[in-house]
């Protein structure tokens, strides 16, 4: 065992035992607060960007039924320009999305202190321990509420006071986190909320120019690289779907470091109604936001598309990722990789056919 892990361990022993000695000997704290007792709350949602969008029901949810409450966030430098824009969010800061121990915590100390917090919603699921370091940050008159570990329930119903239901792999995350409100605030449950994403008029004008016909995005970036489409397979969908469906141009997105291989694509599709589309992350919530479908693998952007309610064809390794990470009460197309190993082994050609099919469904809906 290395010191590493040695000081890692030892680290994580300390945490549980102060965490569990103020918990369990204060059975109160595990009775559901009035939404009048609750003024300010804190989240703690410092991952992916995906990660945050399925987490905006919880934010949502406290704007409706708890009135005038006050919402901070410890977000990731990842989402921070969703964050900036939500007006529901009092008060946010952004620290990298890193496990190990660094300065930046002592950061969120300083931003915690002195609020004063009601509840503290640790809604990430990996690496509990910075999670309920953070959450003793809060306070200690502060509720802790974590999503709920089948393998360390126990341990973690003693640390926190109230867990979040999730049945893995069997539950979407957005509606875990529609019921974290209802978990630990005696209000009504609300299964009308949906993910949601703030865009600015000056995304919208920024992309008002980027097609004058309807078009597809294909988004081509994946945190991971096994979920990512190989160059050859993307050129053979999107020429499939331009020649079926000539009235839609299709635009590649991608992130900052996929431009190169953007380029290389649209130039091997060799049409002016395929082209290269990558900005910021605002401008591209609001490129996908107008679009008529949304070709990806799974990633942040088919969140971004469950938010707009934007068609979508996705890309999946496995049928457990589809039910939890998949597109959100949205009119869909899943198609799973035939080797569970990568999406290279999806053929372009049946996934260009799903999304034409998609498409004729839905230019079959009477509007």
């Amino acid at each position: 065992m290395t010191w590493r892990k040695k000081l890692r361990d030892r680290l994580r022993e300390i945490t549980y035992s102060v965490a569990t000695g103020r918990a369990s000997s204060k059975p109160e704290r595990r009775i559901k607060l009035r939404p009048d007792e609750v003024q300010r709350v804190v989240i703690l949602r410092y991952d992916a960007i995906g990660d945050y969008i399925v987490t905006t029901p919880l934010i949502a949810w406290l704007k409706k039924y708890v009135p005038g409450v006050e919402i901070d966030v410890i977000g990731s430098t990842r989402n921070k320009s969703l964050l900036e824009l939500d007006p529901n969010i009092q008060r946010a800061m952004f620290i990298e999305a890193k496990h190990s121990p660094e300065a930046s915590w002592l950061d969120v100390r300083r931003f915690m202190l002195g609020r004063n917090y009601d509840v503290v919603f640790a809604t990430v699921v990996e690496r509990m321990t910075k999670a309920l370091i953070m959450s003793l940050f809060a306070g200690r008159a502060a509720r802790r509420v974590a999503v709920e570990h089948v393998q360390r329930r126990k341990t973690y119903a003693e640390a926190f006071d109230f867990l979040i239901r999730h049945d893995q792999p069997l539950m979407h995350w957005v509606d875990t986190f529609k019921h974290a409100g209802p978990s630990v605030i005696d209000a009504p449950f609300d299964d009308t909320l949906r993910p949601y994403i703030t865009i600015t008029d000056e995304a919208r004008r920024a992309v008002q120019q980027v097609s004058d016909a309807p078009y597809i995005v294909a988004n081509i970036s994946a945190q991971q690289r096994v979920k990512r489409w190989n160059v050859a397979s993307v050129v053979q969908c999107i020429r499939e779907v331009i020649d079926l469906k000539k009235e839609f141009d299709v635009l590649v997105m991608c992130g900052p470091d996929d431009i190169d291989e953007a380029h290389t694509i649209v130039n091997n599709v060799n049409s002016l109604r395929c082209r290269v589309f990558q900005r910021s992350l605002p401008e591209a919530c609001a490129v996908i936001e107008r679009a008529r479908m949304l070709i990806s693998p799974d990633t942040a952007a088919i969140h971004i598309a469950s938010a707009f309610s934007v068609p979508t064809v996705g890309l999946y390794l496995e049928q457990s990722n589809v039910i939890e990470w998949g597109p959100y009460r949205t009119p869909a197309k899943i198609i799973l990789s035939n080797d569970g190993k990568t999406n290279n082994a999806i053929d372009p050609l049946f996934v260009a056919q799903n999304a034409v099919t998609l498409l004729n469904e839905l230019a079959a809906i009477p509007v």
